[in-house]
């Protein structure tokens, strides 16, 4: 803020006694008008700072910071749901089949709050001990991207059946795309060279379709070849989003180029975290704290790009542990890298705290 209410109330008292030789507070009510005026004058103050702010990229915020993406042709990305599948099972097999109902919901144990349902019908055969069926997040949000073998509570069991988990992990959930994700988007933007046929300039475009948060066209692997891979908010690369992204590929095809689009695939990734704290520092709490942070790191992976453990370490605030590890069973050193046309999701966050 460029001058308080105080500020601009003494610099005119400072210019009138300058003007007038009077003091301003010596005057009937005159010091009541110039307060007045003051607030007036600050209050404008106020709203041109918030203007200039919003006039720019790197400063402006929610609908403003809209405005300037609009500019670039980008648009806010909207919530999503994880979706992913559950598996129902029974103790023993039954001389019936079991239906397992659409509605059917499932909670994480540790967190209640964060729940599944199923979208389909599914039936456990006679004499078969588990059937798999696809379910999604009950909210919008990117708490419901979790690791395989979380969703182990039934909230509303179906009859006769004993267990449920999930396989494999949960993701595609997304809230809202936040301010900092849009303006790094918005200033990437202008990095680019607009042309069409430079990959980034690609990739750009077709995250301007609906269904796509994300997209990669990796260096070249085979002549004459371009290969896209696009995550969707859907979970699934529907033939109208493929006609879409082939639109905006002509001037490739035109080259003689043949495109392969596909959907980019998880590469799941096991972490371990080891750390020991003072007994004044709650275990408990680093855990959740280490644990939740790994996730986050994982929910911002993008199709193709690596990541670097040492940069997640230094994430993780242990000023004041005695002493912190982290590794991963999937990296051969600190940096961890996706496989041609994947993207990497945490299977398994192994974090234990000791206490000396």
């Amino acid at each position: 803020m460029s001058a308080t209410y105080n500020e601009i109330l003494e610099k005119m008292k400072t210019v009138f006694y300058e003007k007038c030789n009077r003091n301003v507070d010596d005057l009937s009510d005159l010091g009541a008008r110039f307060q007045a005026l003051a607030s007036e004058l600050y209050a404008l103050n106020v709203y041109g700072d918030y203007v200039l702010k919003q006039a720019f990229v790197q400063t402006a915020s929610g609908k403003y910071l809209d405005y300037h993406a609009a500019m670039r042709e980008i648009e806010r990305k909207k919530e999503s749901l994880a979706h992913g599948e559950l598996t129902f099972s029974l103790s023993e097999p039954s001389e019936s089949d079991t239906e397992i109902p659409e509605g059917s919901c499932v909670c994480v144990a540790s967190r209640p709050y964060i729940q599944f349902v199923t979208v389909e019908n599914g039936v456990i055969p006679a004499g078969e001990l588990s059937v798999t069926v696809k379910a999604q997040a009950l909210e919008a949000g990117d708490e419901f991207n979790i690791s395989k073998n979380e969703a182990t509570a039934m909230v509303n069991p179906p009859v006769s059946v004993s267990g449920v988990t999930n396989e494999n992990p949960f993701i595609g959930g997304a809230h809202n795309e936040t301010d900092e994700s849009l303006r790094k988007r918005i200033l990437n933007s202008y990095k680019i060279r607009e042309n069409g046929i430079n990959a980034s300039s690609i990739a750009e475009s077709i995250l301007t379709i609906e269904d796509v948060f994300d997209c990669s066209i990796p260096s070249a692997v085979e002549a004459n070849v371009l290969y896209v891979f696009v995550r969707t908010l859907s979970g699934s690369l529907s033939d109208e989003t493929k006609a879409q992204i082939k639109e905006m590929l002509g001037i490739t095809q035109l080259a003689g180029a043949y495109i392969s689009i596909a959907q980019a695939l998880p590469q799941g990734v096991v972490v371990k975290a080891e750390a020991i704290v003072p007994r004044s520092i709650s275990a408990q709490f680093v855990k959740e704290e280490i644990t939740q942070k790994i996730k986050d790191a994982f929910s911002a992976c993008k199709i193709g790009e690596p990541l670097s453990l040492s940069k997640l370490s230094n994430s993780i605030d242990c000023s004041d542990f005695i002493e912190f590890y982290i590794s991963s069973t999937s990296a051969d050193a600190s940096v961890i890298t996706p496989m041609h046309g994947r993207y990497l999701v945490l299977e398994n966050a192994e974090v234990s705290v000791n206490v000396e």
